[in-house]
């Protein structure tokens, strides 16, 4: 192997006393070189300006015709597979993060490769089950969820894809960890914000060539969400956890989190009292909470049924896997200390290239703490800001910047 194999190591180096180093959460780079002598990453780097852009073909086995920012993203998302990056896929909910990450295992589907693994909260299985079968048929799908799921990943090759829930994931890891898959893909990976939790610690364990993730909300808490997702993407590139929150990370009390647990109990309370008025009325509605074991049906016969005019869900509940287009308002009846929940429900109503206008009403008891979750969401929104900001990002930056994000 020559030294001009190891030639763009300088763009993830750094200087120290005149000597170039490697940082060290950068040394899976050398593990896992395998550039081409002539290809360099100072080319391949240029490709993330769109006045430099690779063009990518989207695969012809997608039944589907992509927008603009979708074929950007998957642009994006080839890059990142190229170079062997995990990557966060964080456009807002409704924008299509599914169909760019089907046309990403499109683009790839290669006889030899192994299959690759979707993990997911249970209520968006069936979604994945239908998006697959709408836009990529082609796609051989195995789902490992339920109590007859299987025990023994002899199966596995023989998909292309599989789709498991959270809490498989950490029941069954054993089992997943004998298994080297060749995407692991995260849908609402803010699942794994808390590095500390079993599932987080679960999913760091799990083995495979490529990492994805996909989120409307990549910071919840604090920016710990953020290095929580990353250190799974790719273990090491923002440090460890104690020199992150020391450089980055901003901390909350623990009172906040005490006075969210009994927020979600007086919600359900609240959705309650409404049933129990409707139902006395005789007013048709549905509804939709965390208990809620026949989803499917609940949805379709909000839908279907003229007479029912109502909805009633759990912020919760509604947060993923729900789109309800039918829907013309909504009315947020409690607030939430997350304005990112907030409008991850409210934008359950609204799809993209949807032309009908969605009224969305929040109600504030005047006097109450509700008024102090309002600043509350006010400073998570800031923060969210401040390090998410709207637009693409890339197009803001030089070579050099770009370059530099990797030293």
């Amino acid at each position: 192997m020559t030294c001009t194999r190891y030639s763009d190591l300088h763009y993830f180096s750094v200087v120290v006393d005149n000597q170039w180093r490697l940082p060290l959460h950068h040394i899976r780079i050398i593990r896992d070189l395998d550039l081409p002598e002539n290809e360099n990453l100072a080319i391949r780097l240029q490709q993330l300006d769109p006045d430099h852009a690779r063009p990518v073909s989207v695969p012809q086995t997608l039944h589907a015709t992509l927008r603009p920012y979708q074929e950007e993203g998957l642009q994006w998302l080839k890059f990142l597979n190229e170079n062997k990056f995990g990557g966060c896929l964080a456009d807002d909910m409704g924008l299509g993060k599914t169909i760019q990450a089907l046309s990403l295992l499109l683009s790839i589907d290669d006889a030899d490769s192994a299959a690759s693994l979707i993990v997911m909260p249970a209520s968006l299985i069936h979604n994945w089950r239908n998006e697959i079968r709408r836009f990529a048929p082609s796609l051989r799908v195995l789902e490992h969820t339920g109590h007859d799921r299987m025990t023994t990943t002899g199966f596995f090759g023989s998909a292309n894809v599989i789709l498991t829930t959270y809490g498989i994931l950490r029941n069954d890891l054993p089992l997943l960890l004998q298994y080297r898959f060749h995407y692991i893909i995260l849908d609402e990976s803010q699942v794994i914000k808390n590095p500390a939790a079993h599932i987080s610690r679960a999913v760091y364990q799990m083995k495979s060539e490529q990492r994805l993730v996909l989120t409307g909300t990549p910071i919840e808490n604090s920016l710990t969400d953020l290095w929580s997702q990353f250190e799974f993407l790719n273990p090491g590139m923002l440090g460890t956890l104690a020199q992150f929150q020391k450089r980055y990370a901003l901390n909350w009390t623990n009172d906040q989190h005490k006075e969210d647990i009994l927020r979600v109990s007086d919600r359900l309370k609240h959705l309650q009292l409404i049933a129990t008025h409707f139902t006395r009325e005789g007013i048709s509605f549905s509804m939709l909470t965390g208990a809620t074991t026949n989803r499917e049906k609940v949805v379709k016969q909000f839908r279907e049924d003229p007479a029912n005019q109502f909805f009633l869900i759990s912020l919760k509940a509604g947060g993923t896997g729900l789109n309800l287009p039918e829907a013309g308002y909504v009315m947020v009846l409690d607030p939430w200390w997350n304005p990112a929940a907030e409008l991850q429900a409210i934008n359950r109503a609204h799809r993209i290239g949807q032309d009908k206008k969605v009224i969305a009403y929040k109600f504030i008891t005047s006097g109450t703490i509700e008024e102090k979750m309002l600043v509350l969401q006010q400073r998570k929104q800031s923060l969210s800001d401040n390090f998410l900001p709207t637009g693409n990002p890339l197009k803001d930056l030089s070579q050099e910047e770009i370059a530099g994000l990797f030293g």
